[in-house]
């Protein structure tokens, strides 16, 4: 099975910032053991952020275990809080601006299917 923990990508590059934010937030996914993680650079795509971050929990605890890690890790190192934070128990939103957080369960991840939906997006590396 190919490692989760970065996407090969020809797309742009990140700012500082925005690298940094990402690279926190990709951490504290793998250390919560976050699977299938995505990241996607739509900035060209859609007007409401530049980034999209997707990955699954295996179950509810742990759908809510990486959201709750990603936020306190972010909070933490970035010292930035999420501008919204929707959580359902099958999908998670973390809102950063320029990069969205998507935590889902399994079956709800494939139910919408974003990974189709966003095929065309370029994807970002971020080695951790």
């Amino acid at each position: 099975m190919p490692s989760t923990k970065y996407a090969r990508t020809q797309g742009p590059k990140l700012n500082t910032e925005n690298r940094q934010l990402l690279k926190t937030i990709l951490e504290a996914i793998d250390n919560k053991k976050g699977i299938d993680v995505k990241t996607l650079h739509v900035g060209e795509l859609v007007s409401y952020t530049d980034y999209l971050v997707l990955c699954t929990g295996a179950s509810d605890p742990q759908v809510k275990a990486l959201a709750d890690f990603v936020e306190e890790k972010v909070k933490l190192q970035n010292s930035v809080r999420p501008l919204l934070s929707y959580k359902d128990p099958n999908w998670l939103i973390l809102d950063y601006i320029d990069i969205v957080v998507h935590i889902f369960r399994p079956e709800t991840r494939a139910y919408y299917d974003l990974d189709t939906l966003w095929e065309d997006a370029p994807r970002v590396e971020i080695r951790i």
